[in-house]
């Protein structure tokens, strides 16, 4: 691949990006990469880890609208709205956000609708 064709690449620039993205926490965080091992719960702890754990739904939601938009698949408006429906429903089942004390039936009532 010549250096022209390369810097015409979409996918190219947004490893850039990425890159650059990367660098720039780490400056601003130094312990950015760091991942710790806590022998007494088993668990791994760092900002890596932390990313993961919060932002799994969304990265897999996201392969899969990438992996449509790459392959020149159907529109993704409607494809969008389940996708963020889907999520929703998901972090709320799971609890991670913050709802009302009596909004216990809120997740069924989503998964209904959608």
């Amino acid at each position: 691949m010549n250096k022209e064709r390369l810097f015409r690449s979409k996918v190219f620039w947004a490893l850039v990006a990425w890159g650059l993205i990367l660098l720039v926490s780490f400056l601003l965080n130094p312990d950015f990469f760091s991942i710790h091992f806590q022998t007494e719960t088993g668990a791994l702890y760092g900002s890596l880890i932390d990313i993961i754990n919060r932002a799994t739904e969304i990265i897999i939601i996201a392969f899969g609208m990438t992996l449509v938009i790459a392959t020149g698949g159907t529109d993704l408006s409607v494809g969008a709205v389940v996708a963020l429906s889907g999520a929703v429903s998901v972090a709320l089942i799971r609890g991670d956000t913050i709802v009302a004390d009596n909004a216990s039936a809120m997740p069924f009532i989503v998964i209904i609708i959608v």
